[in-house]
Order: C-alpha cells, then sequence, then structure tokens
C-alpha cells in the first residue's frame, strides 16, 4: 500500500515540475522580403529564464538585439543586448533583476537580403 501510494505521488508531482519550466512563448514576429526587418514583444510574468530565438529560411548572417525592464515592486532595471551570427540563433537574455514579478522584452533582427525570418521570445 505504501509502494503504490509513492508510486501515485511521483506520477502527479513529475508532470507539475516539468510543466513549470517548460517554455512558453511570449512575443513572436515575422517578416518576410527583402531588407528583413521582424520584431517582437512580450511581457513574462515572474520568470525565471527568457530566451529569443531567431530563424530564416534561408539560414543566413544577421543582427539581432533586445532590450529587457524588469520590475519588483516600484524598483525597475533595464538591459539591453545585441548577437551577430548565423541562423539559428538562440540567446539567453540577461535578467536585469532577480525575482522579478515581470519584465517587459523587446527584440529584433535584421537581414540585407531577401528571406522568410521569426524572431520569438520564450519565458519559463
Amino acid at each position: 500500500m505504501g509502494r503504490v501510494l509513492a508510486v501515485a505521488l511521483v506520477a502527479l508531482i513529475v508532470p507539475a515540475v516539468a510543466l513549470a519550466s517548460a517554455w512558453r512563448i511570449i512575443g513572436q514576429g515575422k517578416a518576410s522580403g527583402r531588407f528583413t526587418v521582424a520584431a517582437a514583444s512580450g511581457v513574462a510574468m515572474r520568470p525565471t529564464a527568457i530566451r529569443m530565438k531567431v530563424t530564416a529560411s534561408p539560414s543566413i548572417r544577421t543582427v539581432a538585439g533586445y532590450s529587457i525592464q524588469c520590475s519588483k515592486g516600484a524598483r525597475k532595471k533595464k538591459g539591453s543586448g545585441k548577437v551577430n551570427g548565423r541562423t539559428p540563433i538562440a540567446k539567453a537574455l540577461v535578467l536585469p533583476m532577480a525575482h522579478a514579478d515581470w519584465c517587459l522584452v523587446v527584440a529584433s533582427a535584421t537581414l540585407a537580403s531577401t528571406t522568410k525570418m521569426t524572431v520569438t521570445i520564450l519565458a519559463r
């Protein structure tokens, strides 16, 4: 009986932990054509991590950047960053403060050639 209870408890806890640590999309922007600029923005509530992902077809060198503002109570802090590279690009964003109530993120990427591009902001 004790073993059955332990197995049932583990069966309930494991999915809850996996769900709590899952990445979710908080913003996404798509663009296509010549001299492509794609932008996305979103708000993450009580984030533990935020990342930006840039994809393009065909894969090409790009410049991407982000700005982030987080708030905890009346305190606010800002941050920003930039990345150059070949798509796909995945960049972990530096949170300007720990245990923020919310963070607003704006991200964009620019390509100087004809392409289809997506900028995605993810949080957990």
